[in-house]
């Protein structure tokens, strides 16, 4: 902390820092955009062949659990549910779920 504040303490020009920060933020967020959205969806399909899109939208209670909770234990019996709504039989969801890939 006090590297960065010894650094900032140090900055002249604040207008043009910021505008630098800003544009690796934009930058950084496209890229996961790319990545989560075009790059993970046509591995998905090449090895699986099917719609990434279907299986993003099957699991959209999950992920919005997921990202509103922060805690996988709160977020397991919503993904269970929408993995047995998926067509995985229930012995297998229970059993390879609870180990947290």
């Amino acid at each position: 902390f006090s590297m960065v504040a010894a650094s900032l303490a140090s900055v002249t020009d604040f207008k043009t820092v910021m505008s630098n920060l800003s544009l690796f933020m934009v930058t950084v967020l496209l890229g996961l955009a790319i990545h989560a959205g075009l790059v993970l969806p046509a591995i998905y399909y090449a090895f699986v062949r099917r719609n990434p899109y279907r299986y993003i939208i099957q699991y959209r209670r999950a992920f919005a659990t997921a990202f509103g909770t922060s805690s996988s234990a709160a977020t397991l019996p919503v993904t269970t549910e929408c993995a047995i709504g998926a067509g995985i039989p229930v012995s297998i969801a229970h059993f390879v779920l609870p180990l947290g890939f």
